[in-house]
């Protein structure tokens, strides 16, 4: 009769959690089980800002029409150009303040420095299958930050209130990748 040494056979050990960096290397990823398949919305050399966001807008994508008389009526016609709508998120402010500084400084970066080439990045939407597995990436290229919202301080509340702040950013344009290939599919 065999006998199975639970220590050292491998598949019966719980494993820990491992951290690995994603593809494009922006923000730390985990293939923990707990976590969920929702899309992700990631910012070049802001990690600590990725890390706490909480909600996010996809963006819109409007062709405007055009009202074109024809035989005493109007009709509507594709516009010949495409608007992109803005995208929003709503994220945790940590107790030291330093996603929101960086978002600031992000902000005062681009309206005092027009020659700062790091003004505008370009934000990756990671769109994740039920297996966790990033299936597409929707970049939006040449993205800058546009509004930084308030927030209130409870100063009779409890050591446990939650600070949210929400940030819009805006782009030039946005390319849909399948994941692992460098053609965009749009």
């Amino acid at each position: 009769m065999k006998t199975t040494n639970y220590r050292h056979n491998r598949n019966l050990i719980e494993k820990q959690p491992t951290f690995l960096l994603n593809k494009n290397n922006l923000k730390q990823t985990t293939y923990n089980p707990a976590t969920n398949d929702l899309p992700e919305l990631l910012i070049p050399s802001l990690e600590n800002f990725n890390y706490f966001i909480q909600t996010f807008t996809m963006p819109s994508i409007t062709i405007p029409a055009v009202d074109t008389p024809y035989m005493g009526e109007y009709t509507s016609l594709p516009g010949d150009y495409i608007t992109y709508g803005d995208v929003s998120c709503d994220f945790l402010v940590d107790e030291d303040l330093q996603n929101w500084q960086a978002l600031v400084g992000w902000c005062k970066d681009q309206a005092y420095r027009n020659d700062n080439p790091d003004r505008m990045v370009d934000i990756t939407i990671l769109l994740k299958n039920r297996n966790w597995k990033t299936q597409k990436r929707l970049i939006l290229a040449k993205a800058y930050v546009t509004d930084v919202s308030s927030f209130s301080y409870v100063t009779n509340g409890n050591d446990e209130d939650i600070v949210i702040c929400s940030a819009t950013f805006r782009y030039q344009y946005c390319q849909l990748f399948e994941e692992g290939k460098q053609e965009p599919i749009w």
